[in-house]
């Protein structure tokens, strides 16, 4: 109990300070117009001047955030084919969607780095 009773003083103790993260606001369904900082900047000085002191965008990217994943699956098969290649000293192939045999070293590579 006493523990927080002190985190309770403590709290509002620290929230009575005059601090930037004490203002923070969240803004949701900004229009397409505003969506870069310089442009949410010149139109919030408008309404509240010399108020913003940052201003900061959480987007949403699921579909790079996809990407990324799909990326870092094929990471370690790249790196296995390569082992495997530099142990046997053959390049390893495989059958790509079209029934042609592919270099799967440069096919992955690709795929990777692309």
């Amino acid at each position: 109990y006493s523990d927080f009773t002190w985190y309770i003083a403590e709290r509002h103790r620290f929230k009575a300070r005059s601090t930037p993260q004490n203002y923070t606001i969240f803004i949701k369904g900004i229009p397409e117009r505003l969506r870069s900082k310089a442009a949410l900047r010149k139109y919030l000085d408008s309404v509240f001047p010399d108020a913003v002191l940052e201003i900061a965008f959480a987007l949403r990217t699921p579909e790079l955030e996809r990407l990324v994943g799909d990326k870092k699956k094929l990471l370690p098969k790249l790196e296995h084919e390569i082992a495997r290649f530099q142990h046997s000293g053959i390049r390893p192939k495989h059958l790509n969607l079209h029934g042609h045999s592919v270099d799967t070293i440069e096919d992955l590579e690709q795929r990777v780095f692309a």
